[in-house]
């Protein structure tokens, strides 16, 4: 994403886009030269766009990280957080669930870095003799734009080893996991300076020195910066994960946050926020595969969005996106229809009836999550503002809306993206604070709104 600032608005455009992991016989696992490469080659076209380029940005998913040994380079190809060692590790971890959360705040997942490294130290222990750091993916990439090796804040809270006040690396739980604490580098705040882009790929690029913005790093954290938040908003991201959350002044990890699955993460300025993360549109993703490969044709989103469109008022049952079968379904028709059938509800024969069994089962599950925010808080919000592939689905943005008997604020749909350039305007000491950088994208953009009461959508400030 390329973003230009005048001085009054911010504008981004999207200059390229691509894939990045890569199945090893059958596991899934991050294809980190292409990645070095995709990154470089939207180095080149931002050189080609424009003038002159500022600073860079990186944030990414959490969780999953890379051992790099001593030549720089991961030891092996990092792992995905839906490789079965998750699962594994999580099963198997001997330091309780109880104790990582009153040590970090964070969410308890299955897919947390702490299971996973778990799993690693007990059947290659030889890597982590060979190591010499320990980086999350988004810390990967600023590690070869700059040569520098410091681990994000808000990356490192999705780890479940940064302590709960986002200061430091817990040395207790590195400790019982046996994990070298000399591998973990220092951490790096939000609005700072990572480092500099490489002298050899500014020379290509016939740049002059351009600082690497240490941004909210983790996607997650991004997307709430980008998100024109008032005191009365919650959020939900609708992306491979489906999170809700809403931000707070002095969160504490307590045990009703952890009986409800909620974690602390942010911490970009005045950003920090409960959360809780469910199966999302992941699901969505399956199905257009799982359709297509029926059809033996690729169908798009939009084919799916007006198929669900066609049958959103029908009385279809909702799925339980928890089910250990939506972890990671081969073919999520089956899935579905298995668990309906197991629930005593008919097979569906549409991908629009999928749909919209998939959409009302992650719209009960962020539900659950708003009453206990407004338990928790005291008193209703007024509105939820939607970000990520979600946004785009209007069929699902009205389910939503309708859902959690709220106003839903439909954008900005790539906030990460927004709030990414929202950091780096920080860390240039062009925007004074989080605050500004979002009056900033409530000028530059329009926002649709869904109200609950199926009223017509409308477009418009809010």
């Amino acid at each position: 994403m390329l973003s230009t600032f005048d001085g009054a608005t911010l504008a981004l455009r999207e200059i390229d886009r691509f894939d990045g992991f890569v199945l090893e016989g059958e596991e899934p696992r991050w294809d980190v030269p292409a990645l070095k490469r995709h990154v470089d080659h939207g180095l080149r076209i931002a050189a080609a766009s424009v003038d002159r380029i500022h600073s860079i940005g990186v944030d990414s998913w959490g969780l999953d990280y890379a051992l790099l040994g001593k030549d720089g380079e991961p030891i092996v190809p990092p792992y995905h957080y839906r490789h079965p060692r998750s699962l594994r590790g999580f099963a198997d971890c001997r330091i309780s669930r109880e104790r990582i959360f009153s040590v970090t705040g964070a969410q308890v997942l299955a897919v947390n870095t702490v299971f996973q490294l778990h799993d690693e130290i007990g059947r290659h222990p030889d890597r982590f003799d060979r190591a010499t750091a320990l980086l999350m993916m988004a810390d990967l990439i600023n590690h070869h734009l700059t040569g520098a090796c410091r681990n994000a804040t808000t990356l490192a809270r999705t780890s479940g080893l940064l302590e709960v006040d986002g200061r430091s690396w817990s040395r207790s739980l590195l400790g019982l996991l046996g994990v070298p604490e000399s591998i973990v580098s220092p951490l790096v705040e939000p609005g700072d300076i990572y480092g500099h882009l490489r002298p050899d790929l500014c020379a290509a690029l016939n740049w002059s020195c351009v600082p690497v913005a240490a941004v909210a790093a983790h996607d997650t954290a991004s997307a709430v910066v980008g998100l024109p938040l008032g005191e009365d908003d919650a959020f939900v991201i609708g992306g491979s994960w489906s999170l809700i959350g809403a931000e707070v002044d002095r969160p504490i990890a307590d045990e009703a946050l952890f009986a409800e699955g909620f974690g602390i993460e942010g911490g970009a300025g005045a950003s920090t926020f409960l959360v809780k993360s469910f199966n999302g549109l992941h699901l969505v993703q399956k199905l257009r595969a799982a359709w297509s490969a029926r059809l033996g044709r690729t169908i798009s989103f939009a084919d799916i969005a007006a198929s669900a469109e066609a049958v959103r008022h029908a009385d279809i049952a909702p799925i339980d996106p928890s089910d250990p079968a939506f972890f990671d379904p081969a073919d999520v028709v089956a899935a579905a229809n298995a668990f309906h059938r197991r629930h005593g509800q008919p097979a569906l024969d549409s991908v629009g009836a999928l749909a919209i069994s998939i959409y009302k089962g992650l719209v009960r599950d962020l539900s659950g999550g708003l009453r206990f925010l407004e338990a928790r808080r005291g008193r209703p919000f007024e509105r939820v503002r939607l970000c990520g592939g979600g946004a785009l689905d209007a069929v699902f943005a009205s389910l939503l809306a309708d859902g959690l008997g709220r106003i839903v604020v439909v954008g900005p749909v790539e906030a990460s993206a927004w709030g990414n350039a929202v950091m780096q305007l920080r860390a240039l000491r062009l925007v004074a604070s989080v605050e500004e950088g979002r009056r900033l994208i409530a000028r530059s953009l329009e926002f649709r709104i869904h109200r609950p009461s199926r009223d017509a959508a409308t477009t418009g400030a809010c």
